[in-house]
């Protein structure tokens, strides 16, 4: 019997980091779905499942990358 599928949240999380992690260590050029897969320990299918395609990937990356520091700012405490 088939394993069953899990696309949950966490591993989405953990694709998004592999993803961003792939970028800087093998730039541009080196950045595939497939060394994505191979990073977070999933399958190509489950990154194409959770993201739609590589673009819907790189999007998201994006987005991440503009959620981060906004992140880091809430845990500030206020000043006058």
């Amino acid at each position: 019997m088939p394993r069953v599928k899990q696309r949950t949240p966490e591993l989405r999380e953990k694709v998004l980091q592999a993803a961003m992690d792939t970028l800087v260590a093998d730039g541009v050029t080196g950045f595939t779905t497939r060394r994505v897969a191979q990073a977070a320990r999933t399958s190509t299918p489950a990154v194409y499942e959770l993201f739609g395609d590589r673009a819907g990937l790189v999007r998201e990356m994006f987005f991440q990358a503009f959620r981060q520091p906004g992140e880091g700012f809430d845990q500030l405490d206020a000043t006058g």
